[in-house]
C-alpha cells in the first residue's frame, strides 16, 4: 500500500472529504485521529503540522514513516510554508467540488440563507476535549484559493491574481485530483486499490437556499478559475 510514501489528503470542507477518508480506512492512520486528522497522543490537541517549517515537518514526516503511517488528512489548511516543505515520500491528493454547491452545503449546516452574511461570519474551530481554538475559513469567498496559499487560519485576508497563480502552482503538486461532480475521476483512486465508491454527504438543499449564481461567481472568481483548472488537471491525470 504505497510503500515508502505517505498520502496527505487535503480535505476541503464539504467537498466529499468524509467519503475519501473512509475509502482509505485500510491504510494506517495516525492514532488518535479525527476523520484522518492526527491528534496528539493525549488526544487533547489536533496536530497543526500545516504550520510547521521545513525542519519541523521533516521531523513529523520521519516520525510518521517510522510508525508506517501512510494516510494523513489535513482539513483546516494547506502547508503555510509550501515553498519550504520537502515533499519527498509525500503523495498529495485532493477532492474538489463545484464552489457554489460546496458553499450552499456549508450554509445549510449553519442554517443561513444569505451568502454575504455567511461570508462575514467568523467561525472558530473548537472541540470539547481540547483547549485549542483557531479561526477557519470554509465560509469565506475564494476558499480554495486561500487554502492553497496556506491562509486557512486567516479568514479575512484579501487575495489577488498572484495568489491564484500560487494556488495553481501548488495544485500542480497533487498527483491525484478528484472532481466530486465527475464520477469518472474517482477512477484515479484505483492506483490505491480503491475500486468501489459509496458517495456520502449528499446535499438535497432541503432549506431551498438560493442566490444568484452569477453574483456568486463574481465574488468567487478566483475559485472558479481554480476549479476549472482543477478539472483540466484531473482529466489529464485520467489519460
Amino acid at each position: 500500500m504505497n510503500d515508502g510514501k505517505i498520502i496527505f489528503f487535503l480535505h476541503f470542507h464539504k467537498s466529499g472529504g468524509t467519503t475519501i477518508n473512509d475509502l482509505f480506512n485500510k491504510y494506517k492512520k495516525h492514532e488518535p485521529n479525527t476523520n484522518g486528522n492526527p491528534w496528539s497522543k493525549s488526544n487533547k490537541e489536533i496536530i497543526k503540522f500545516w504550520n510547521y517549517d521545513k525542519d519541523e515537518f521533516n521531523k513529523f514526516k520521519y516520525y510518521l514513516l517510522s510508525q508506517k503511517i501512510n494516510f494523513v488528512s489535513f482539513e483546516w489548511n494547506y502547508f503555510k510554508f509550501y515553498d519550504e516543505i520537502d515533499l519527498t515520500n509525500i503523495e498529495l491528493i485532493v477532492c474538489i467540488r463545484d464552489p457554489y454547491k460546496r458553499y450552499i452545503s456549508n450554509m445549510m449546516i449553519y442554517n443561513m440563507q444569505n451568502m454575504h452574511d455567511f461570508n462575514n461570519k467568523t467561525i472558530w474551530w473548537r472541540r470539547e476535549r481540547s483547549n485549542q481554538e483557531f479561526t477557519v475559513n470554509f465560509n469565506k469567498y475564494n476558499y480554495y484559493t486561500k487554502m492553497l496559499n496556506g491562509f486557512g487560519e486567516q479568514p479575512n485576508i484579501e487575495i489577488n491574481q498572484t495568489h491564484l497563480e500560487i494556488a495553481k502552482n501548488n495544485l500542480l503538486k497533487f498527483s491525484t485530483i478528484v472532481i466530486l461532480e465527475d464520477k469518472d475521476t474517482f477512477q484515479l483512486l484505483e492506483k490505491y486499490n480503491i475500486y468501489t465508491v459509496e458517495h456520502k454527504n449528499k446535499n438535497n438543499n432541503k432549506n431551498n437556499i438560493l442566490f444568484d449564481l452569477e453574483e456568486f461567481k463574481k465574488y468567487n472568481m478566483y475559485d472558479y478559475e481554480l476549479y476549472n483548472y482543477a478539472i483540466h488537471l484531473s482529466r489529464s491525470q485520467l489519460l
